[in-house]
């Protein structure tokens, strides 16, 4: 119908729970290097990574121990994780600066919008 409103699709529940000191402090100290914003416009993974290694994603991680791991154990690919839950991005940063992963991003977002602006098709190997 002409007018009618349509409500987008909502891929999570944003929950918000507390953010610990040590999750509070990596987000600020790590989000300007490992941090992606969501923007109107595709991510040019070259540029993000400063290499043009494959990516990989990873969708809802959590408080990202597996993502880290992943990214740790395969230093020859690229991560990029996305939650929308603060203390599970936060504890993923934390985890990820004391191993000294280099090769992981995150984004704190809806996915379904991050797919739909942010990656191109066919520009991932693994989702």
């Amino acid at each position: 119908e002409e007018g009618k409103y349509i409500r987008k699709v909502r891929s999570f529940v944003k929950r918000e729970g507390r953010l610990t000191k040590g999750q509070a402090a990596s987000l600020e100290k790590c989000w300007p290097t490992m941090g992606l914003e969501h923007q109107q416009g595709l991510l040019d993974f070259t540029e993000v990574f400063g290499n043009s290694n494959e990516v990989v994603l990873e969708i809802g991680f959590g408080m990202g121990k597996s993502l880290v791991e992943m990214a740790k154990n395969n230093p020859q690919q690229n991560f990029i994780g996305i939650e929308v839950h603060r203390p599970g991005v936060g504890a993923c940063l934390m985890d990820a600066d004391e191993q000294g992963i280099t090769n992981l991003r995150v984004f704190e977002h809806d996915a379904v919008e991050i797919l739909a602006d942010c990656i191109a098709d066919g520009s991932l190997a693994k989702l």
